[in-house]
């Protein structure tokens, strides 16, 4: 896969509070006027997860590991529901986006694995890349070009992200995991995506709908552009909020410097 299917958002920070990364909480939070339409907690009503998903512990294709210390003390975050790591989207090749905490003390790892599988569990797609991770946003882009099918409208897809150390080795700590389903856009959605012009209003009409990977997808995507609004930076923590990855505060001001 080339590099630029893979990209971090530069100058992002974190400001953790005082539980740290081990703590993934809901919190109360107070919703401003542009994130109105927002959740408190993200349960979606229309699309339901795949029936008995299977445990972080298991699902790795390099080796076996427990995740208990990798669930004690996340340093991949995926920016997906953290009640069920589930979510929906409407594009063929859709963006994932997972946090990465500095994890400086394992400095032996210096290579990533995304490993895409079908929800039988044959492998779909997979790529290695070697990167510099130090409290990061990692977006990966599924590529039109590399000989990958379009994702199949009603199917799930279970993604991995995990590491491996300077002899390829797999990591006990650093991966995890998420659920991916494509579905058909509703008319009301492709009726209010032909009269949205902004980020907002297009990030909007996903959460209407409850398409979570493609409405954090373009809240990102207004981050990176530079053209990121405050309104765009409410319904940003607003969503993660929504989604119990509130313990992880970006430093949004830190985005738009640029």
């Amino acid at each position: 896969m080339s590099n630029q299917n893979f990209h971090f958002t530069r100058a992002i920070k974190t400001l953790l509070t005082a539980s740290g990364l081990a703590a993934i909480a809901l919190c109360t939070t107070v919703v401003n006027a542009s994130a109105q339409n927002i959740p408190k907690v993200w349960e979606s009503q229309k699309y339901q997860p795949p029936f008995g998903l299977q445990s972080p512990g298991n699902l790795s294709q390099g080796g076996t590991r427990s995740g208990a210390e990798a669930i004690a003390n996340p340093k991949f975050i995926p920016l997906v529901p953290q009640n069920n790591n589930f979510g929906v989207t409407t594009a063929a090749y859709p963006s994932i986006l997972v946090y990465v905490a500095d994890y400086a003390e394992q400095a032996n790892v210096d290579t990533l694995e995304f490993l895409l599988l079908d929800d039988e569990g044959n492998e779909v797609y997979r790529a290695r890349f070697a990167v510099e991770l130090t409290g990061q946003l990692l977006r990966i882009d599924l590529p039109k070009h590399a000989g990958l099918a379009a994702l199949e409208e009603g199917k799930d897809y279970l993604w991995l992200l995990e590491g491996f150390t300077q002899d390829f080795t797999l990591s006990e700590t650093l991966f995890t995991h998420g659920w991916i389903r494509r579905v058909p856009p509703t008319a009301s959605l492709v009726e209010d995506l032909e009269t949205s012009s902004s980020a907002q209003e297009v990030a909007n009409a996903y959460i209407n709908e409850q398409i979570w990977y493609d409405a954090i997808a373009k809240l990102e995507e207004g981050f990176i552009s530079g053209t990121a609004s405050e309104q765009i930076m409410e319904q940003w923590e607003a969503l993660l909020s929504s989604a119990g990855v509130n313990d992880v505060a970006l430093d949004t001001s830190a985005m738009l410097a640029d």
